[in-house]
């Protein structure tokens, strides 16, 4: 997401929106882009396997946590690991950082009060509505004016065969792989009741609903390798390979592809808001 917004800032001369993410996690690439080397370094709060349940519970490991209110707090967060004013420039150690800031993770942690929040959960559980609301009121009360975003990303998989013909038969939905049937049917309910529940009145309230279903590739974004076939003749966009599923849980968990397009969708919906309220 931080790359398209570097791109769009080459592409009209600097000008243009821009994004901070903040966190105390990190992630660096380089990339070329109209003949130069680039390097992007984004910050983030992504945990592997932990559940809304144990977010707001304190029984997962998480930045959030205000272990003297006993709750899961972004005040507590900003308060524990602040490196930023509210502009986005960096602090001095000692004003106004947070109280787990030191010399050596100053430079390395971007926080500071968010514009806009995302809740981007995986396919553990997918939460129920009072613990979306839960989470909701409590962003709400503690930021009134902040933005928030969730998101409900889909199982990799098609219906529609046909479309996808050097696919794996795992990709195909009716062939139920890994289980993979009840977690597409949890995924759309868990969509069904927050568009239901944050309708697109809720946007008047900065809370919007989006679903990673709008772009996320089907067949094409599971996990997996592809295979020569020299005798094959595919006409599909993988070319005349085999497309096959590789690794644990290759529906659920999501290959590059289906990566890059969630990351389009979200920097399109940030822009966006960012250009509403100018």
């Amino acid at each position: 997401t931080k790359e398209l917004f570097i791109k769009d800032k080459v592409d009209n001369d600097n000008q243009g929106f821009d994004a901070l993410f903040l966190g105390t996690k990190s992630k660096t690439k380089t990339f070329s882009y109209k003949g130069v080397e680039r390097t992007v370094n984004t910050k983030h709060e992504g945990i592997r396997g932990i559940r809304l349940s144990q977010h707001l519970s304190g029984t997962g490991t998480t930045e959030f946590w205000d272990s003297t209110e006993n709750k899961w707090s972004l005040n507590a967060w900003l308060s524990k690991y602040r490196t930023l004013d509210d502009n986005g420039t960096r602090l001095t150690l000692g004003n106004g950082t947070g109280s787990l800031i030191t010399s050596s993770n100053i430079n390395s942690i971007d926080v500071c009060k968010p514009t806009h929040v995302v809740i981007a959960l995986g396919m553990n559980d997918g939460g129920t509505l009072a613990q979306y609301k839960q989470m909701i009121d409590t962003i709400r009360a503690e930021f009134p004016e902040v933005i928030i975003g969730i998101v409900v990303m889909p199982v990799a998989g098609t219906y529609f065969p046909s479309l996808h013909p050097n696919c794996s038969p795992n990709s195909i939905f009716w062939n139920n792989h890994d289980n993979i049937i009840s977690k597409r049917n949890q995924q759309y309910n868990l969509l069904k009741m927050l568009q239901e529940n944050y309708p697109e009145t809720e946007e008047e309230n900065n809370v919007y609903v989006i679903p990673f279903f709008h772009t996320a590739p089907t067949a094409e974004s599971i996990a997996g390798r592809k295979s020569n076939l020299p005798d094959a003749d595919y006409s599909s966009a993988l070319g005349s390979q085999h497309f096959e599923h590789f690794g644990w849980g290759a529906n659920i968990h999501t290959n590059g592809l289906g990566h890059i397009n969630w990351g389009y969708q979200l920097y399109s919906w940030i822009k966006w808001t960012i250009a509403k309220f100018v």
